[in-house]
Parts: structure tokens; C-alpha cells; sequence
């Protein structure tokens, strides 16, 4: 099951592996945080624009300590806002092409969700088309599914394994359903791959891979591609073999958020 994730780094998108051992999450004190004038003005005109925009708490990233050597990495986090999110992300998109550290960067999970058929051999992993009124991509395909990691109750110092899984599964079950037990248990023996940092959507994702019973999601609705836009998460899923990444990136007919080409690249599923 497991692959090994090369370290791959590009403008606005960096890939690194992670190892579940030498991998750790630090939770600081929040901080108080006000908006200026113009800023609530900025929000409440994104608000106006998106009535789903909701100011409520994630996990802020601070920094990330990451060892090219050994590999090791630890990401130092704090209690903020999604307000404090959506304006770093206004401020980055009419940035300059100098690198300036941004002022939130939100910490999320990603799963890659894959599946072997038995008949083919073939491997496969899910896709999801972002809906059209999500905040960053819309109707960009990515691994599904993905989301913020849930902030811990109040006096909780670190994220443990257990807890990234568990958040994977809320977003499992909000994004795309119900899973059945054996993907239940699957998702609960998901593997720590990499860790991905979007410097357009300011997120840094730690990605989960799963091994889902073959089945699994077989006859979800949103496989269908006839209905767009039926879900405010997605609009479709899509099982692609991995051997079929290559073409399916390519086309013209898709358009594909930078961190899922880049983790696919660090795969090695595409070139």
C-alpha cells in the first residue's frame, strides 16, 4: 500500500513526506485578533457576495519545522478565524511576485482514497469537482475528500494521529456520506503521506491515504456527471485508475487544483 512521496516544490505549491513517527502537531495560546475598518468592509462584502461564509474557528498554521534529512516535521498551530483566512487569501491573490509569509494559512486534511479491482488489477483513486460556490477552485477537480482539521477542545496542546484520522471521517461523511463499516475501519487505518502547502488557497494539507473495500462509493449519485453542481461540496466523483492520471490531468475538459498535480507528481502517477 504504501508508496514513497518525493519531495517536490513548485511557485505556489511544495510537497514533502511525512512519516507518522517523526511527524507532530503543536497547538499554541490563540490570540486575540481585530479587524480594521477596511477589513471588516472586505468581509462583509465577501459575505454579501457568498452568504455560505461562515467566521468560524480552524487551526491556523504559524510555521512549519520540516528536516530535509531526517525527514521530521512538526507544525506549530493556534485557534483563529476563517475571516482572518478568507482575508489573508484576498491579500495573497493581489500580492506581488515576492514571497511574503501570509498572514493565515489554514491546517486541513486530504484523503486519497484509493481502491484495487480485483478483474482489472487496476488501481484506483477518487476525484471530486469542487462545487461552484466553494471559496477557493471552484469547479476544479481534487482528491476527495478535504477539509479543515477540527479544532481541539480548549487546554488540547497537539493533534494526534487518531484525531487527523477521525477528521478525515467527518469530512467523509459531510462531503460525500455515509461510509459503510469496512471503510470505517479503513479510514481508521489510513496512512500519514505527505504534507502539502497551497500558497494561493493557504492551506496546509496533511494528506491521509486509504485502502477502501473495492465497492465502496461504487454507486454513489454523484458518479453520475449528467446533474451538475447537485452538492455544495461537489459536484461529481469520479474513480480514475491512476494509470489514466496522466490523460485525465491533461485534458482540456478539466481543470485541476496545482496541489493534486503536484501530488500526484510526488507519487510518481504522473510526470
Amino acid at each position: 500500500m504504501s508508496k514513497q512521496v518525493v519531495p517536490v516544490f513548485e511557485q505556489d505549491v511544495v510537497v514533502v513526506s511525512l512519516d507518522r513517527e517523526t511527524f507532530s502537531i503543536q497547538i499554541g495560546a490563540p490570540r486575540r485578533q481585530q479587524r480594521t475598518p477596511e477589513e471588516t468592509q472586505i468581509w462583509d462584502s465577501m459575505c454579501a457576495q457568498n452568504p455560505r461564509l461562515f467566521d468560524g474557528p480552524i487551526l491556523a498554521v504559524e510555521r512549519v519545522d520540516w528536516n530535509a534529512s531526517s525527514g521530521e516535521a512538526c507544525v506549530h498551530a493556534l485557534v483563529g478565524r476563517y475571516s482572518s483566512l478568507c482575508l489573508a487569501r484576498a491579500q495573497v491573490n493581489t500580492r506581488s511576485s515576492t514571497f511574503e509569509q501570509p498572514a493565515c494559512a489554514i491546517l486541513s486534511v486530504t484523503g486519497l482514497l484509493t481502491k484495487q479491482r480485483v478483474c482489472s488489477g487496476r488501481q484506483e483513486v477518487l476525484m471530486g469537482l469542487r462545487g461552484s460556490n466553494v471559496a477557493s477552485y471552484p469547479l476544479h477537480w481534487e482528491f476527495a475528500p478535504a477539509g479543515g482539521l477540527g479544532v481541539p477542545n480548549e487546554g488540547t496542546s497537539s493533534v494526534t494521529p487518531s484525531a487527523m484520522r477521525d477528521a478525515l471521517i467527518e469530512e467523509y461523511v459531510e462531503e460525500i456520506g455515509s461510509p459503510s463499516q469496512q471503510a470505517i475501519e479503513a479510514l481508521r487505518d489510513s496512512e500519514l503521506v505527505a504534507l502539502v502547502f497551497d500558497r494561493t488557497a493557504l492551506s496546509y494539507d496533511i494528506v491521509l491515504r486509504v485502502q477502501l473495500p473495492e465497492n465502496e462509493l461504487d454507486d454513489h449519485p454523484l458518479l453520475s456527471l449528467d446533474v451538475p453542481d447537485r452538492s455544495w461540496e461537489y459536484a461529481a466523483l469520479q474513480w480514475i485508475p491512476t494509470s489514466d492520471l496522466v490523460a485525465f490531468f491533461s485534458s482540456d475538459r478539466h481543470q485541476i487544483i496545482p496541489p493534486a498535480r503536484l501530488l500526484a507528481k510526488a507519487l510518481g502517477w504522473i510526470p
